[in-house]
């Protein structure tokens, strides 16, 4: 496993993916913001593919995150 794949889950926590709300997905989302994992590449497919998301979905909770939505 990739060392981007452990921050992610790290991130992710105990969280039920299946039930993640908007609000705890942004949270999600600002904590891997503000460490910089959102910033390696193929970074965000690999949340989708953990969140069980769209990569547009990911990038809308980060937007929400950053307060530009």
């Amino acid at each position: 496993m990739a060392i981007i794949d452990k921050l992610i889950l790290k991130a992710v926590g105990t969280a039920d993916i299946k039930n993640l709300t908007g609000k705890k997905s942004a949270e999600i989302m600002r904590f891997m913001n503000e460490k910089g994992i959102v910033l390696v590449k193929s970074a965000i497919e690999k949340v989708a593919d953990i969140m069980g998301g769209s990569k547009v979905t990911i990038y809308s909770y980060l937007d929400e995150a950053k307060g530009k939505r």
